[in-house]
């Protein structure tokens, strides 16, 4: 298994948790019947393409993609492995898949769907402080997880 993550080791050991405690659970046990190859991108997101693809050289049976930015750059490094990813908004408009219904492609995951509740926040201010002209929004540019448009 590939695991890919755009973050590093200590801010993805929720996560990873969580996903390695279910797979012992089923009976995938890493060092028993399950090897990982590991790759995070330590924040830097421009270093994702290249790990995919180091990942895509150990030939995993499949790939797990951590955050919207990792699950891009798996989804351009192979188009045969199988990715799973968590943690991505819109995977349509992404681009990883051409329909929920119906991925289309290679990958399958857990979306948030955090436009549409995005959304209904602002809206929500908007009823709380009608007097209000203006709202801040803080966002990385780099998490393309976050996508506004009001």
């Amino acid at each position: 298994m590939g695991y890919l993550a755009g973050g590093s080791p200590a801010s993805s050991a929720p996560h990873q948790g969580a996903l390695f405690g279910r797979l012992a659970e089923l009976g995938y046990r890493e060092g028993n019947n399950l090897v990982v190859e590991r790759r995070f991108a330590e924040g830097q997101f421009d270093r994702l393409p290249g790990l995919a693809a180091e990942l895509v050289g150990v030939r995993p049976d499949i790939m797990f993609a951590g955050g919207a930015q990792a699950a891009l750059a798996a989804s351009k490094a192979t188009r045969t492995i199988p990715i799973v990813f968590a943690g991505v908004a819109d995977p349509t408009r992404l681009g990883v898949i051409k329909a929920l219904r119906q991925p289309g492609t290679n990958l399958t995951g857990l979306s948030n769907q955090a436009d549409e509740f995005h959304i209904k926040l602002v809206q929500l201010l908007k009823e709380a402080f009608p007097s209000a002209l203006r709202v801040a929004v803080l966002h990385d540019p780099r998490a393309s997880w976050l996508w506004l448009n009001v």
